[in-house]
């Protein structure tokens, strides 16, 4: 039974990524999305460097320490097997 979820789990997380990757391919060049990312308003150059300084140094350290905390959950959750 493990083997059969860990099988279907496997399809649907593979499907998943091609969905995302098909729809970032038209985000990225323009076509068959509703959104693009030319299709964004034009902001204050002044607020785009705000953002660009400011933003970084707040995920940092949630980046860094982040997955070291989620691998012990899993590791402790799910069986070497899986």
């Amino acid at each position: 039974m493990q083997r059969v979820l860990g099988f279907i789990y496997g399809v649907i997380a593979y499907a998943g990524f091609m969905v995302w990757m098909v729809y970032t391919i038209g985000f990225l060049g323009d076509f068959a999305v509703p959104k693009s990312v030319d299709s964004g308003s034009v902001g204050p150059v002044a607020t785009a460097i705000l953002v660009n300084f400011v933003d970084p140094p707040l995920w940092c350290p949630t980046h860094h320490h982040g997955p070291s905390c989620f691998q012990a959950v899993v590791d402790a959750v799910y069986p070497e097997a899986a």
